[in-house]
């Protein structure tokens, strides 16, 4: 926000320069200019407010127009999909899959990155194959995303969990978790593959308890999703969209169709009735 550091400066050097012009003298101030001084420093205390108001407001309507499709309701939304796991789970497929859009590869290959540099490299061969709900062990259980390269011998395992609810099976007479689904995907990946490398991830909304054990799963969350998904160029559809709905969920502490409202008020040509505060809601959003 250099833009608010700059204006918060100017008027405090303003407002300084204000109150050492109305510095007391030695003589006897009569009550008539005590009221006149004060009269001129409301009036430019009213100038200073207006300047800042105006500049703001041109500001807002330029990140208004610099970022509609932020504010736009997605059709995830529409059809309330926001929070459901298959949902998120297939889209990712189709984000991450190089059949389905050019840039998947780099998609997922951004996406484990950092939690496997090797893997993430034979990513971008394009030989890997995504299976949806992947059975384990008889069906005894399922992965959300299974990746599988059978040429260049990697395993990829995300467990999507929008609300970091991850199932406990077995607890000790302790009561500390001693085997979860995730126990249980691990054991399956390196007892089938044992000759592939292995990446796990957890991938969730909301943070993972500390206190949960997840092996070797690595956690990962929508922020950075939609980090990597705001730096791909792409005139996809399915991409705009899920973008908006993981903008819109990252977000949840504003109201959207209030939001909406108030940038309808600013949208016209002219300055309209949106105050300060309602400004910096807007803006704060667009951050």
């Amino acid at each position: 926000m250099k833009i608010m550091d700059e204006i918060k400066y100017n008027q405090f050097c303003e407002l300084i320069s204000t109150f050492v012009r109305l510095k007391p003298k030695k003589e006897v101030v009569s009550r008539e200019d005590l009221l006149t001084q004060f009269s001129n420093l409301t009036n430019d205390l009213g100038i200073l407010k207006g300047r800042v108001y105006s500049k703001r407001y041109k500001e807002t309507k330029s990140i208004i127009e610099a970022n509609r499709h932020k504010i736009q309701f997605s059709t995830f939304e529409l059809m309330e999909h926001n929070f459901r796991e298959n949902t998120h789970s297939r889209v990712l497929r189709y984000l991450f899959h190089h059949k389905f859009i050019e840039k998947g590869s780099k998609i997922l290959s951004k996406f484990i990155s950092e939690i496997s540099p090797e893997i993430s490299e034979l990513v971008e061969k394009n030989q890997y194959e995504i299976i949806n709900e992947h059975r384990v062990f008889s069906g005894k259980g399922r992965i959300d995303l299974f990746i599988k390269d059978t040429k260049n011998k990697f395993v990829i395992v995300i467990e999507n969990k929008i609300y970091a609810d991850v199932n406990i099976e077995e607890i000790s007479s302790e009561g500390e978790v001693t085997k979860t689904q995730l126990t249980r995907y691990e054991k399956y990946v390196e007892e089938t593959y044992k000759d592939y490398k292995h990446c796990f991830v957890l991938l969730s909304f909301k943070e993972v308890e500390e206190s949960l054990d997840v092996g070797k799963f690595r956690t990962e969350n929508y922020d950075r999703l939609i980090q990597i998904l705001n730096n791909v160029e792409s005139d996809d559809n399915i991409l705009k969209e899920y973008k908006n709905l993981l903008y819109s969920i990252t977000k949840m502490e504003y109201n959207r169709e209030h939001l909406i409202d108030l940038i309808a008020d600013i949208k016209g040509e002219g300055i309209k009735e949106v105050s300060l505060s309602n400004l910096e809601i807007i803006n704060t959003y667009y951050e």
